[in-house]
């Protein structure tokens, strides 16, 4: 009854799990805020001198306290340091590196190796490439590397690394106990299947990465629920066959298990896609003749799901927001006045290995630092990223931004009058155009009183549907 209900459960609560995460929010309230008058008395009552990972629990604490150590493992589970200056971060202890599963190192401390903080791997505010490189394993490198840099002087701080705010919520943190909790052993199968919810979640995340129409995905999910027939005919005139899949054709589940093996064969994730449309039609066929009394060609039905595979695999190329040769990648911006002139262009070559939400950031960063050179004192900035934009905009401090925002957000005091707004991508090519130029170039390029006829003619493109603004 406690699963969600999505999962087949009722929704409701584990009262363990849920003061568990109550109780973790009072010790993220001590964490973040050490000024308070609690933070202070408890920090001096239980762990002066030391830290309250490291405290220990004593017959003669109070109820109230004891109760709090209780949520001390789900905090440090979610907690992770957030790079500022390095200062105050251990590179062999401390959880500092996203997408790390704990957040630690991983790679293997070597003897001659006496680096200890964090700032011994950056130089000049950039991480030091060749150090890293020498020091950590490649996979754990690109992870660092990934991690973006302030470009004025920032502490480290503490963030929460399950909620979009940085910042630690109930609900992330009951989620996170219960998931803690199935990890003790305490897994809940699905009656009358060998299949627990773990190996539910594993096959919605393998069919979610297919590249593969949405909706499709969503078909096959209650195909693996309640298993469709009368698919024969079309699976006999498809381009494609399973050997040995025909054993598991009345149990879906085990057939689905087995179609999953062929991702490590060669063109095996082409091949299920493929295989996806064609579920995808044999539903539509079923339908058809269930519903309207007829059937449909067999052949057309075969071509429009090899048609759609190999258009979603097109889609997907062209989907490609920035051009990337190696490890580099590229960043545009463009000027207008009110009048939609072109003031300025710029095409900045760098090399980065983060996510797309983080480089359209950067890029809003290298378009708040020209503003600034410039002098610009009225601006408006347009970015094709929704959730920039929105992070952006968001009021309050309920929130822990990742340094690339920070500094935006203290470049933007130097306007007059500032504002994001979002834009989409049809109508923000220039920009894009610049940012693929960049990528085979070496240094910044810069046009500000000679511009290129392609240039002029993608602004008047822009133009016709957006207002003028910066970027």
């Amino acid at each position: 009854m406690t699963e969600v209900k999505a999962e087949g459960g009722l929704g409701f609560r584990e009262l363990h799990e849920f003061n568990l995460a109550l109780l973790a929010k009072q010790l993220w309230r001590i964490l973040m805020n050490p000024n308070l008058l609690v933070s202070r008395v408890l920090k001096a009552r239980y762990f002066r001198g030391t830290s309250i990972w490291r405290t220990g629990s004593y017959g003669t604490d109070s109820y109230c306290w004891k109760s709090l150590l209780q949520a001390r493992g789900i905090l440090e589970e979610g907690i992770r340091k957030q790079v500022g200056d390095g200062k105050f971060i251990n590179i062999w202890e401390d959880r500092w590196i996203p997408g790390s599963g704990d957040g630690k190192v991983k790679t293997r401390r070597a003897g001659d190796v006496e680096l200890q903080e964090v700032n011994e791997l950056i130089k000049e505010r950039v991480w030091d490439k060749e150090l890293i490189t020498q020091v950590f394993d490649r996979d754990e490198g690109r992870q660092i590397l990934s991690i973006p840099l302030s470009e004025v002087p920032r502490k480290d701080r503490l963030f929460w690394a399950f909620s979009n705010t940085g910042m630690y919520t109930v609900k992330s943190g009951y989620r996170l106990a219960k998931e803690k909790k199935r990890m003790d052993g305490d897994v809940w199968i699905e009656a009358g299947t060998s299949y627990g919810r773990t190996g539910a979640n594993q096959h919605w995340n393998f069919l979610w990465g297919l590249n593969v129409k949405h909706k499709l995905k969503h078909f096959i999910w209650k195909c693996l629920h309640a298993s469709y027939h009368n698919a024969k005919l079309i699976w006999k005139a498809a381009p494609l066959s399973w050997e040995g899949l025909k054993d598991y054709r009345n149990r879906f589940w085990h057939w689905w298990e087995v179609l999953k093996e062929a991702v490590s064969k060669e063109k095996g994730n082409e091949r299920i896609c493929l295989t996806i449309n064609l579920l995808w039609q044999i539903w539509k066929f079923r339908n058809d003749k269930q519903f309207n009394g007829c059937g449909r060609d067999l052949v057309v039905a075969v071509n429009k799901a090899v048609v759609e595979c190999k258009s979603i695999r097109r889609l997907k190329r062209l989907r490609e927001k920035l051009g990337t040769v190696g490890d580099r990648i590229g960043s545009g911006v463009v000027a207008r006045d009110w009048q939609g002139l072109v003031l300025g262009a710029w095409a900045a070559p760098s090399s980065s290995y983060s996510n797309p939400k983080q480089e359209e950031a950067m890029a809003l960063r290298l378009a708040t630092k020209l503003a600034k050179q410039n002098g610009w004192k009225k601006v408006v900035f347009e970015v094709d990223c929704l959730q920039v934009v929105e992070e952006l905009n968001r009021e309050g401090n309920d929130r822990i931004g990742s340094a690339v925002l920070e500094d935006i957000r203290s470049i933007r005091d130097f306007f007059d009058e500032c504002c994001f707004t979002f834009i989409r991508r049809v109508n923000n090519s220039i920009s894009h155009t610049l940012a693929k130029l960049a990528v085979i170039l070496e240094n910044l390029a810069e046009w500000k009183k000679a511009f290129p006829a392609w240039l002029y003619e993608l602004v008047q493109m822009d133009c016709e549907g957006s207002c003028p603004a910066f970027l």
